[in-house]
This record gives C-alpha cells, structure tokens and sequence, in this order.
C-alpha cells in the first residue's frame, strides 16, 4: 500500500522521482521546486505558470521579479506534506541511493535513507529522469569539451565538487566525486541503458579520492579524523574505514598497502601510513606545508600542490627533492589544484585562479597551456581516463577529449582538439 501511494500521489511527474522540496501551485499538483523551477524557466515571463500537469494558470506574485524567488515561496500542501512525513522516501525499491557513513574508531555504520525508484518509467519507454544530468555540449569555441556532468539535479545543497575518479567495472565508466557541501561521495554511471546515481552520505566533508583499484577507492574525511574505503560492486559500498591520528586531507596510492596523506602544518607535510593508519615515514616537501592535492607517479615519485602556494613540489617516496615548479610573470600559477600525470610521463596540473590546466614535463619544465576554456572557472580536480579529461567544477564535472579519432562527435572540428605532447 504505501508503494503504490508513494508510487501515485508523492512521486514528481517531471523527474519521476519522489518529491524532493516539495513546491504546490494553486491547481494542487505539486512538484520537486527544482523541476519547478526548471520548467518555469523555459516559460514566457507573464504572470502567470501554467501548470505542466493539468495546464491551469496560477498567479505569480511577483511577475516582475526573478522565478526563482517566486518558486522558492511556494510550500507543499498540508496533505502532500504529512504523507511524505508518514511514507517518506526510504521505503522505495530503488536505483539511486543515500547512506550514511560514519567513521568511529574504525567502525562504520551505514543505513539506507533515501532511493529513486523509475522502473514504470522505464517499462512504460519513457526516459527515466535521475539525480545527474548529461548534458551534450557542441560549442566550437570549445570543441574539445564532450559532455557536462551536472550535479544541481536534486541536490540537497548547492553542490561544491572537489575531487574525481573514474574507474572501470565490468566495461562501464563509474564516474566519483566528492562533494563538501552535501557531504558526499557520488557515483554516476550508464547501467542497462539507465543513468544511474549513488550517493554516499558522511557526516562530515570528505576530501580526496585515492584509487586503489577499478573497483576500489579510499576516501579522507579529515574532520572525522579518517579514511573511508569504498568498494563498487556494483553499488558503492562500504568496506571499512580507519581512525587516524592526525587530520589528513589529500591522499593517494602509493601501492596496493600504503597510502600517501598530507598533514596541515608542522615540520612534516606528508605521511605514508599503511591500511590500518599506521604512519610509517613522515617527509617534507619544501615550499609546500601543507598539501591540497597528491599524486603518485609511476615511478613512485609524490607530486603536491597546495592552492594557497605559488609551487608545484615533486618528490621520492623517500623525500628527496626531484624539482620544485615556481614560474613567474605571466606565467605564475594562482591557486595550484589537481595533478596528475599522462601515460607519457608529462604532467597535467589545474590552476583555478587563471581557469586553465598546465602541462609540464616529467622534470617540471613548462610545456604549454593545455586547456584555457572560457567555461573552465573555478577548476580543482581532474582525472585521466584514457583520451578523456574529467574536469570537476563547483557543481559539474566536465570532459575533454585529448585526442581526435578516438571521440567521437560530430560537431568537433579535429584542427581545434588538444592533445598529449607524444
């Protein structure tokens, strides 16, 4: 019984999803304010919205403001409202989910507190709508940019992206992110012709992603004092977390027992620990005290960058100084982020204060501006999946392709693609 009322009276008809912020118009049909709010943009600016359901018009209180203030006054009915109170939405059989994940001297609890449930929409070929949107992108003044991944679809808060992975599970692209503001780790991915969204709820921010393996990662949560290992299987799942004795934000892999992670402050700025949390070695980076972002190079080298720091640093595993990047003039970097290195050894490095990704060689010599895209602002994370390039925004997470015969898009014109320096 109370699928089908969940099913029939609290399910949104834009989204097909349990009402999210539910917003009531004067015909009583109510709507997630998102989807609301969405629809009502692409309408003309009268005073009026007529509603998508039935087409009643209801009054705007305010035609001559902006919709989105009048769509946030809007509040649900009080019918609509207690029944999402008694039958809320964790009673549904899903495709996307929430949990929470806690993180108490090494124990972690989870439990399942909301999903999506599209399977009628699905058996009835009508496009499943989820939390994630892809959007197609065929801008030439941005010819290399495939696709946007938009995270403000159904978000609790405003979305503010960190960190991203891809891994690779049975031939599908699992895409993670990790969101301060929602206080999540995310995964998007295509299963069985369904975009798919899962989400990971801890109860504090969590940090850097670390990839293990294609089906495993580690997550630093710093004010829990932790790292949180994540398995896909298919759906993200817990696997255990660690207490650690210092705050760690960044961290990466250095091999299949040990992890890299940046202390905040003191003569140290990186640890190697092991699984358990066990600081094996502490090592200094130079100019850089306290690093936002690590990477581990094939060859084991660290490589660390810290937003507040005019440096790139690059180390052994061992601490020995291999280069320390600090260009001047024009080229002087504002707000150091991601990094990582290509399969050829050369390195790609975010700049979020000049809105463009650098590349340099092993040695840390200036190659050239790789990517410079005019709706590249505030960039941090990126990851390298083969040709493409996944950029994560504040809310988005954008993809570049590196090369041109591989991607396939029709509007891309082959003279304007970026590539890797071979």
């Amino acid at each position: 019984m109370a699928e089908k009322l969940l099913k029939r009276h609290l399910t949104c008809s834009i989204c097909m999803g349990v009402f999210t912020d539910p917003a009531t118009l004067q015909c009583q049909h109510t709507f997630c304010k998102f989807c609301l709010l969405q629809y009502v943009q692409t309408q003309p600016q009268t005073g009026h919205v007529r509603c998508p359901t039935c087409r009643s018009l209801s009054e705007v209180d305010a035609p001559s403001g902006r919709p989105d203030h009048w769509v946030r006054q809007l509040k649900p009915s009080f019918v609509i409202q207690g029944l999402l109170d008694d039958f809320g939405p964790a009673t549904l059989d899903t495709i996307s989910s929430r949990i929470i994940v806690d993180v108490d001297n090494g124990q972690t609890a989870a439990r399942v507190v909301y999903k999506h449930d599209v399977e009628n929409a699905i058996l009835s070929n009508q496009e499943p709508q989820l939390e994630a949107k892809v959007k197609e992108v065929r801008d030439r003044k941005s010819s290399a940019l495939l696709h946007i991944i938009d995270y403000r679809w159904k978000a609790k808060e405003c979305p503010d992206l960190k960190d991203v992975t891809v891994l690779t599970v049975d031939d599908m692209k699992v895409t993670v992110v990790t969101d301060l503001n929602n206080k999540s780790a995310t995964a998007v991915f295509i299963s069985k012709y369904k975009q798919i969204q899962q989400h990971l709820r801890f109860k504090n921010r969590p940090w850097q992603i670390a990839k293990i393996s294609d089906r495993r990662i580690a997550v630093s949560v710093p004010q829990s004092n932790g790292i949180v290992f994540i398995h896909f299987n298919p759906d993200l799942e817990v696997e255990s977390s660690i207490t650690t004795c210092k705050q760690y934000y960044a961290l990466a892999c250095l091999t299949s027992r040990q992890l890299v992670v940046s202390t905040a402050g003191g003569e140290y700025s990186v640890d190697i620990i092991d699984m358990s949390g066990n600081v094996l070695r502490s090592i200094q980076t130079g100019r850089i005290y306290s690093p936002d972002w690590i990477h581990v190079t094939s060859n084991r080298h660290l490589i660390v960058s810290q937003g507040k720091a005019d440096s790139l640093v690059s180390v052994t595993d061992e601490g020995e100084a291999i280069f320390t990047y600090t260009p001047t003039g024009d080229g002087t970097l504002r707000w150091p982020q991601g990094v990582l290195t290509s399969c050829t050894g050369d390195i790609l490095l975010v700049d979020g204060g000049s809105h463009k990704v650098v590349q340099l060689t092993e040695r840390g010599q200036f190659v050239r501006d790789l990517l410079t895209d005019d709706g590249l602002v505030d960039p941090r994370g990126l990851w390298l999946d083969g040709d493409l390039l996944y950029i994560t925004l504040r809310d988005c997470v954008k993809v570049f392709c590196l090369k041109t015969k591989p991607c396939e898009n029709p509007d891309t014109s082959s003279d304007n693609l970026i590539k890797i320096r071979s």
